[in-house]
């Protein structure tokens, strides 16, 4: 599975919690507000989890993550809810649907990789039946089921994904431009290229890690202002970006197969967040004439909650879709 990254655009106005004034005052007489994520989503939502209105994992959000414990050091799936993990390993069967019958076994894997290649339809197939089952209106089978359920503060979280590739992209025209002039004449700084092609590199699978994760400064070339020839010192100028980053999934493709942009969205599994670390001053000295190597590679950092395009895509246009 790949990840595709670049700094969050209109995402932002689907994903991004808001907060709305609901009639009701707190104890302090000021509005009280309820929190729901995105227009997409209505928050009169009952849960057989009880958490705050103000929960960043209400049962609209439901991000899947790989999770193991002290008790049991399998990775395994999960589903955020509230100040808890789901266990979707011992509720493997209840994905009885139309489409997942037949492939409840992705839900016992240590990735998400088997879920991701099926179909949208299977995605959102599984999204409705972690609803209804943690519906509170519904005769759910997890009422009372206190052992499918890990406290987040008793888990480590994992990557999501086992990573097969990773691509970094300027989405930003202020961030482009501002790193250009770091490393040229301003009045050059945004190349020709960058409004005709999504400019993007390949960076390191391998050096995707998760949240928490400690990052060792990188050491490298760096040649001074000035200088002749380069010293070898640790990197001065460390520096970290917030962007989106897409994991790829759906049917594999073949080597040299074309995606048309209008089915684009049905490959794009879900969305974390990530931090890009960068070593300006290696970077500088390295980039030309073959882009980043050894200043981009030494880690990147994504969050462990990985939420699911499939609540999102019924409220986006086409034409923003293609806007990706």
């Amino acid at each position: 599975m790949g990840v595709l990254t670049c700094e969050p655009v209109w995402w932002r106005d689907l994903i991004a919690p808001v907060l709305e004034a609901d009639g009701t005052l707190d104890q302090d007489g000021s509005p009280r507000r309820q929190y729901y994520l995105g227009r997409c989503h209505s928050y009169k939502m009952d849960c057989i989890i009880n958490y705050p209105y103000d929960c960043e994992f209400p049962i609209q959000n439901l991000p899947y993550g790989v999770f193991s414990t002290a008790q049991d050091l399998r990775k395994r799936i999960g589903v955020a809810i509230g100040d808890s993990i789901l266990d979707l390993s011992k509720i493997y069967n209840l994905f009885n649907g139309p489409l997942l019958s037949n492939h409840q076994d992705v839900f016992t894997k240590s990735s998400l990789n088997a879920l991701m290649s099926l179909t949208p339809e299977c995605w959102k197939e599984a999204r409705t039946t972690l609803q209804s089952l943690l519906s509170s209106k519904t005769n759910s089978s997890l009422q009372g089921q206190s052992k499918v359920f890990v406290k987040m503060q008793d888990a480590t979280m994992h990557l999501p994904a086992e990573i097969g590739d990773y691509t970094d992209f300027y989405s930003s025209m202020n961030h482009a431009y501002n790193v250009g002039c770091m490393f040229r004449d301003p009045n050059n700084a945004l190349l020709p290229n960058w409004k005709h092609l999504p400019v993007g590199y390949h960076g390191r699978a391998s050096s995707v890690v998760v949240s928490g994760t400690p990052i060792t400064r990188p050491v490298g070339q760096v040649c001074p202002e000035g200088a002749m020839s380069p010293n070898l010192k640790p990197s001065n100028l460390m520096d970290f970006e917030l962007e989106m980053a897409f994991f790829i999934g759906g049917s594999p493709t073949k080597l040299g197969e074309r995606i048309d942009i209008n089915d684009a969205h049905n490959h794009i599994f879900g969305m974390v967040l990530m931090n890009d670390w960068s070593a300006r001053d290696l970077q500088k000295w390295e980039y030309v004439p073959l882009g980043p190597f050894l200043a981009k590679s030494f880690g990147t950092t994504i969050s462990p909650n990985l939420n699911l395009t499939a609540q999102c895509w019924n409220c986006v246009g086409k034409e923003q879709r293609q806007s990706i």
